[in-house]
């Protein structure tokens, strides 16, 4: 009975998309080495490392696009339907992401420049098959206001990509940034 439990709750992982890793779900069912058979020996070595060299090379090109400043490429990268999760709300499609990015960019009196992404190999996960991965990572980017000197911003992101057809496409889009440090006061700094 527990065995049949078992192979529910992974079967409903996969179909939800859980992300569940090979071994807990072969340890949480018999059906496991079946169900991620996909992911198995030295083919899924093989695949993963192709599906994390697109993937950087995906991220390489989101990089390129943001400091390029050019809201239509980057919104190319992503799905018709994609969700954009910021701090200022939900952004839906890939014409509100678009409507974003060129809002971001097209902001009189500041420019974002030298933006990096980098990938948590920590954190990819594929999602039910290999169509779907879950990844994030840091980020960071210069922010120049005009007439002021120029800073860094950083935070944190992540990605539910799709395979659409021999390509890689950004689902949902999740990002935050890191608060930055407190401003010293003149008399801590006298101290």
């Amino acid at each position: 009975m527990n065995r049949l439990i078992s192979a529910i709750f992974t079967t409903s992982a996969l179909i939800f998309g859980v992300s569940l890793s090979r071994e807990r779900a072969v340890a949480q069912t018999a059906v496991g080495d079946n169900v991620w058979a996909f992911m198995a020996g030295d083919e899924k070595d093989a695949a993963d490392q192709q599906i994390l060299q697109q993937l950087e090379a995906k991220r390489k090109d989101y990089d390129e696009r943001v400091n390029n400043n050019d809201a239509a490429a980057v919104a190319a990268l992503f799905t018709e339907d994609a969700i954009f999760v910021t701090e200022s709300g939900l952004f839906y499609g890939r014409q509100g992401v678009e409507n974003l990015y060129a809002e971001w960019f097209d902001a009189p009196g500041w420019h974002i420049s030298d933006y990096i992404g980098k990938i948590d190999p920590n954190s990819i996960h594929f999602l039910g098959t290999t169509d779907y991965v879950m990844l994030g990572g840091k980020w960071s980017e210069t922010y120049q206001v005009e007439g002021e000197k120029p800073f860094q911003l950083q935070g944190y992101w992540s990605w539910i990509v799709t395979r659409v057809r021999d390509d890689w496409k950004i689902r949902l889009l999740t990002y935050n940034r890191i608060p930055p440090p407190a401003p010293t006061t003149a008399s801590a700094e006298t101290k």
